[in-house]
């Protein structure tokens, strides 16, 4: 069957005339990503600017029917709450008529926290016409509603409904302290004979307030005359807020002559939405074969890439995405060190200059950035995991520029008392120990390097060395400068620079942290460089011995590295694995209660008795026990998981519960709810996973015969 999906990418670029929110005129923002209301991602703070540069971008897999995209601009604030500088909104309807990833600069506009609406209502309706007794009426009955906004300090709300219909109004009951509440009331209305055109069925909701006024959760206006007689219409629709005129009244002012709105900035975004049918698996058969057979060398002759390439030609993809599902592909049919090694070689046959080679992004080096994310993950996170936990938890203050040592002094004037001298002279020591342990670990690493990225490195530094033959001396270095221009540059490099990117940590770096990681990818850089270091950054002068000694001990890696048999590779790394599988992706103490439908206990009883256990998470399965030294272990398969999502505190009382829905082999669901500390703001993809064949209502009403029964 078909599916509609929607890939969304967002590049948030810079910010510029942000107004000040520091005593020092300065602010320290940062950006927030919210579709339909939900949280998705945040860019890292930009310290003491009123034009701060992030550079980052997101790809999201998002439902077909989400609403909008907002943008969140904050300053960050140690002491109390974060303030809100600005937002920029942007419907679906504007992205996907848009131009196709555009860079542009738009306005940020002032938040009102009391308009932020989210949320669904689910209503049904029905016109009754009596010819008999001429008697119309109109019939309204209020379902539910998810996702409501949260009004009160517990994060929850008093939600109730108010109906009006030409003259006449109706109210339900309150639902207390839920943002998932059930009434399932019935209202009639006396409709008239004929109504004006514009007849609408107006559906507000609100949370209750003992003391002050009702805050507003939302609105939707049905239009009466696109209802059918006769027939019953059960609908979801999407709260939408007051018109701009009513907010202004609202707040005070006057909606004829609204007050100018104060400059807050601008933000440079690029945002492109493709939205696209995907089709069976069969459908696809001869495409494959085709690309597949595409990479395979015919004999003596290279592999055919115009298939390949004409992919990339009349694909709507961009390159990154284009690199990343071929990458993906090729991994599966078992063929990714065929596709990698054709797709370079084609570069290195059109390459004259060998100090342009593989400089740019082309199909070849996105294609190798995308292998080496997902194969070397795990290589990646055991290489350097350790010395990242240990920046992130020294927060060390680090500088070896001379020029920035005052401004940091004054910054941290409390904890800084030494003299400049000094300070550089304790940096130089602590980045000296970092860059070591660094260096250690790259270097010791060559057994840990997954089978085919060495395999692939090895055929890299062939192809050069047979472009450039080293009997030259100076192309010596030519074969050793491909290879490290992918590993050290490509990513090493960044996974230093931005380690949440990489998932090497969970947070972004504060500005101590990310000062010192900044200086060591410097260094990084310059030995993955293999060339004397030099350059306008003379205060990395001091270590300058250091790296020099280090170039060699890199070519020496090298070797190594690609020293590796290719008859042996598959007995080490069997077909279509390029995944650990025994990967802990988390682990860490969550408090669990198992329900399954065959137990009369949890049929009959009310009462749910949270056990704290301690959790492995890897891509196959998920494991739990008592204690982490346990040796008796509960696995689940991830395979056999039909959904996850989060529950409403209505359910038990608990926050942050969750739900792990699960088939067992006799086809008996069994759900596991668990309760963390905390629910990280993550992406609707990988916070709700529903399997194929399930649908949200499915899981819904699952939980609710758990829970009530």
């Amino acid at each position: 069957m078909a599916v509609r999906h929607s890939i969304l990418y967002v590049r948030i670029g810079e910010a510029k005339e942000l107004p000040p929110k520091d005593l020092s005129g300065v602010s320290d923002p940062y950006c927030v990503i919210k579709i339909d209301n939900e949280p998705i991602a945040r860019t890292a703070t930009v310290y003491k600017t009123l034009c701060p540069f992030w550079g980052e971008e997101y790809k999201m897999h998002l439902h077909s029917d989400f609403y909008d995209l907002n943008l969140y601009v904050y300053d960050e604030d140690r002491l109390g709450e974060d303030d809100i500088i600005g937002k920029v909104t942007l419907s679906r309807d504007a992205i996907a008529t848009g131009r196709k990833a555009t860079e542009m600069w738009l306005p940020l506009t002032k938040v009102n926290k009391a308009a932020e609406i989210q949320g669904e209502i689910l209503i049904e309706i029905e016109k009754i016409r009596d010819v008999v007794r001429q008697e119309n009426t109109l019939r309204v009955t209020v379902m539910e509603a998810r996702d409501l906004a949260p009004k009160d300090m517990f994060g929850s709300s008093d939600p109730f409904v108010t109906v009006s219909f030409l003259e006449q109004s109706k109210t339900t009951s309150t639902q207390k302290k839920t943002r998932f509440p059930s009434w399932y009331e019935t209202f009639e209305f006396n409709m008239p004979l004929s109504c004006p055109p514009k007849t609408v069925i107006e559906v507000k909701l609100w949370d209750w307030d003992r003391v002050s006024s009702n805050d507003f959760l939302g609105e939707v206006n049905i239009n009466f005359r696109n209802l059918p007689d006769g027939c019953k219409v059960k609908k979801w629709y999407r709260l939408m807020p007051r018109p701009p005129h009513m907010e202004n009244r609202s707040a005070g002012g006057d909606p004829m002559f609204p007050k100018p709105a104060p400059n807050r900035g601008s933000v440079r975004i690029k945002v492109h939405l493709i939205q696209e049918t995907v089709l069976p698996t069969y459908s696809y058969g001869t495409l494959r074969h085709i690309l597949t057979d595409s990479v395979l060398p015919k004999g003596t002759e290279a592999p055919d890439l115009s298939a390949v390439h004409l992919l990339e030609e009349i694909s709507r993809l961009d390159l990154n995405e284009m690199s990343n599902c071929l990458v993906r592909l090729y991994l599966n049919e078992g063929l990714i060190t065929e596709y990698l090694t054709a797709i370079t070689a084609e570069e290195v046959k059109n390459t004259s200059d060998p100090n342009t080679l593989f400089r740019g992004n082309s199909l070849a080096t996105k294609s190798m950035d995308h292998f080496m994310k997902v194969v070397g993950l795990h290589y990646l996170q055991e290489t350097m995991g350790h010395v990242i936990d240990q920046v992130y938890g020294d927060r060390r203050i680090v500088e070896l520029d001379p020029t920035r040592v005052d401004s940091i002094k004054r910054r941290h004037w409390s904890s800084i008392k030494e003299s400049n001298g000094h300070v550089l002279e304790h940096s130089k020591t602590a980045v000296t120990c970092y860059i070591t342990n660094i260096m250690e670990a790259i270097l010791n690493s060559h057994s840990k390097c997954p089978i085919l990225m060495r395999l692939v490195f090895k055929h890299l530094k062939e192809q050069v060395q047979n472009k450039w033959p080293t009997g030259n001396e100076e192309n010596m270095d030519y074969a050793y400068h491909a290879v490290s221009g992918f590993l050290f540059l490509r990513f090493f490099v960044p996974a230093i620079l931005s380690p949440k990117l990489f998932l090497l940590q969970e947070h972004h770096p504060d500005r101590k942290v990310s000062r010192t990681l900044t200086l060591l990818a410097k260094v990084t850089q310059t030995i993955g460089n293999l060339s004397e270091p030099v350059g306008k950054e003379q205060w990395l002068q001091p270590l300058h011995d250091f790296v020099r000694e280090k170039i060699d001990d890199v070519r020496t890696f090298i070797d190594t590295l690609t020293d590796i048999s290719t008859d042996n590779t598959l007995r080490y790394f069997p077909n279509r694995q390029p995944f650990y599988s025994g990967v802990i992706l988390k682990e860490g103490y969550l408090h669990k209660c198992r329900y399954s439908s065959k137990k009369l206990l949890n049929r009959l009883s009310f009462s749910f008795s949270f056990k704290p256990q301690y959790f492995w998470l890897t891509y196959k399965e998920l494991r739990y026990s008592p204690l982490p030294e346990s040796k008796v272990q509960s696995v689940k398969l991830t395979d056999q998981i039909c959904a996850v999502e989060r529950l409403d505190y209505s359910a038990f009382g608990k926050d942050n519960i969750g739900q792990l829905i699960s088939q067992t082999p006799d086809n008996e669901l069994e759900i596991l709810y668990f309760q963390a500390k905390l629910w990280d703001a993550a992406p609707p993809t990988t916070r709700l996973h529903y399997k194929s064949g399930w649908t949200l209502s499915t899981v819904t009403w699952r939980r609710r015969q758990c829970v009530a029964s």
